[in-house]
C-alpha cells in the first residue's frame, strides 16, 4: 500500500466511521505553521486526502493546541472527537462528518490537561484521562457534555509518575480500560479497571520492557479482550500481547527508519485509531515535529495481531 499524504504533520488520524451505507476514514491535523487551523478531512483507501469535512479555529486562548494522542471517531457513527488544551483547561470538541455541518459541541474541562481519547462504540460517550495539580481521574463525557468522574488514579502516581501519549487503551464490548503509568528507576505498571463498575480488576508491573503505544484487540462476538502493546528496542519494533503478569509476547515485528538527521531521530509520536485495513497503526516522526508545526516527513507503520506478522510502512510527505 502506498501512502502519500500532502498534508504535513499529520500527526492524528482517525478511525472509521460507516454513515449512510458508506465506509470513510478520517484524518485530521492542524495546517503547518498554523497550530490553531485545524481540518477534518476523508482519506481515500491509500491514505491519501480525499474531501474536506470541517475547518475550525481554536480561539479559546493564544496557546491552545491539539494533543497528538487525541482524536478519534465514533465507528457507525456521524461524528469525530479531539481534545485541547493550554497546559491549564481543556476542551473536547465534537465535529459533524457530515459535511458543511461542521461543529456540533465544545465542552470546557477547567483545570486538567486532558490526554489519551477513546469513544465508546455502544454511547459514542468520549473516555480520556484528566490531568489536574493534585489529581489524576478517568473522566467519561457523554454527548450532553456532562462529565463524570469514573477512576480515581491519584493514588497510583508519585510525585514525578507520568501517563505518557498513548498510554491508554479501551475496549467498548465489556467497558474495559488500561492505562500505563511511568515513574522514573521504576517499571512501568498498567492499571487495569472496568468503566461501568470503576472498579479496578488488576495492577500489572511489566517485566523487564518499556511500551511505546499501548493497543488492545477487541474480540466483540465473544467479550474477549488482549491487552497489546509496541515495544521499541533500538531499532527494532515488536507489536504484541501482555499477560497478566506482565509478560510481552511479541507477533507482529518492524524496523524504525534511520534518520535523515542524528539529531533528530524518528520517534513513535502516539497511539491512533484504528484505520480500514489494520489491526493496529502509528505514525513515525522526527523527534522534533509538532501538531501545527513547520513541514516534516514522515512515516505510517502498521500490522495484524499475528504470529510471524510483519509491519508495514508507508511515507508521509
Amino acid at each position: 500500500i502506498k501512502m502519500a499524504l500532502t498534508i504535513a504533520q499529520l500527526l492524528i488520524l482517525g478511525s472509521f466511521s460507516i454513515a449512510q451505507a458508506e465506509v470513510a476514514w478520517y484524518g485530521f491535523s492542524p495546517a503547518p505553521n498554523s497550530p490553531q487551523t485545524v481540518e477534518l478531512y476523508t482519506l481515500r483507501s491509500d491514505a491519501s486526502i480525499d474531501e474536506s469535512v470541517a475547518r475550525l479555529e481554536l480561539n479559546h486562548s493564544a496557546t491552545e493546541h491539539v494533543s497528538i494522542d487525541a482524536f478519534r471517531c465514533r465507528p457507525g457513527g456521524t461524528f469525530c472527537l479531539f481534545t485541547t488544551t493550554d497546559g491549564t483547561d481543556s476542551w473536547l470538541y465534537n465535529v459533524s462528518t457530515r459535511r458543511g455541518q461542521g461543529l456540533n459541541s465544545i465542552t470546557a474541562v477547567p483545570q486538567a490537561v486532558i490526554h489519551n481519547l477513546h469513544v465508546d462504540l455502544a454511547t459514542g460517550a468520549a473516555y480520556t484521562v484528566a490531568l489536574a495539580t493534585s489529581s489524576t481521574t478517568v473522566i467519561e463525557v457523554d454527548g450532553q457534555g456532562t462529565i463524570t468522574p469514573l477512576v480515581d488514579l491519584t493514588t497510583y502516581m508519585e510525585d514525578n509518575s507520568t501517563i505518557l501519549p498513548g498510554g491508554t487503551t479501551q475496549c467498548s464490548d465489556n467497558d474495559d480500560m488500561w492505562v500505563t503509568i511511568r515513574t522514573p528507576d521504576k517499571s512501568d505498571r498498567v492499571i487495569y479497571f472496568n468503566l461501568r463498575t470503576r472498579a479496578v480488576k488488576n495492577v500489572i508491573t511489566l517485566q523487564g520492557f518499556e511500551i511505546t503505544s499501548m493497543w488492545s484487540q477487541c474480540i466483540d462476538q465473544i467479550d474477549l479482550n488482549h491487552l497489546a502493546g509496541l515495544v521499541v528496542n533500538g531499532s527494532d519494533l515488536m507489536m504484541g500481547f501482555i499477560s497478566n503478569q506482565g509478560q510481552f509476547n511479541a507477533l507482529s515485528r518492524g524496523i524504525l527508519p534511520p534518520s535523515k538527521n542524528p539529531s533528530d531521530p524518528y520517534v513513535i509520536t502516539a497511539l491512533l485509531s484504528e484505520p480500514l485495513f489494520a489491526d493496529f497503526f502509528f505514525p513515525i516522526y522526527p523527534a522534533s515535529a509538532t501538531p501545527g508545526g513547520p513541514a516534516t516527513e514522515g512515516y505510517f507503520a502498521f500490522g495484524e495481531f499475528k504470529a510471524g506478522n510483519a509491519m508495514k510502512q508507508a511515507s508521509i510527505n
